[in-house]
């Protein structure tokens, strides 16, 4: 049993994902989305009102991974000056992770031509977990799951005037 696990973890890490350049996007523009939560403790607020009706709320959220002059980055949205975020959100109640993913990259990065995007769903990033309604996160009373969406060479994404997509490198 020992071996199977280790073979596992081998691949695992030897592993080898595609990054393609930043310019095998095509870019363009849609309506701009803004937060449902002027302020922080709003948010919080209206999280702890959903909690009492729905329970546990889920999130998922998209790691897109490219490269620029050799670098691997993430694209990021920039809401604000000094906000930045993830593509994603949060599921809709008994919605499937993936297909809650794949909903919510539609919604914010998707084609406005009708084209159909296949976006591909990939590994488990990391999870966290939110015990209480502060920004701290470790448990229970949110979940938020980063999901590794790649394996696309030739992606056209609509931008919206707001948020805007930015290319943070890893290093930085």
């Amino acid at each position: 049993m020992a071996s199977n696990s280790s073979n596992v973890l081998n691949f695992t890490l030897n592993r080898t994902v595609n990054l393609y350049p930043l310019t095998n996007y095509t870019f363009g523009t849609k309506e701009a989305l803004y937060e449902r939560d002027n302020s922080v403790p709003a948010r919080f607020q209206r999280m702890r009102e959903e909690f009492e009706k729905i329970g546990m709320r889920r999130s998922v959220e998209g790691v897109l991974l490219v490269h620029e002059h050799g670098l691997p980055h993430v694209l990021l949205l920039q809401l604000g000056t000094t906000f930045f975020k993830l593509p994603g959100g949060e599921l809709n109640l008994g919605e499937d992770e993936v297909d809650g993913l794949k909903r919510l990259m539609t919604e914010i990065l998707g084609r406005q031509d009708g084209v159909k995007q296949d976006w591909v769903i990939e590994d488990t990033v990391g999870n966290w977990w939110r015990p209480n309604f502060e920004p701290p996160q470790v448990k229970y009373a949110d979940t938020l799951k980063l999901v590794a969406v790649l394996d696309y060479e030739m992606v056209y994404t609509a931008i919206r005037d707001r948020p805007f997509l930015l290319h943070i490198s890893l290093c930085n």
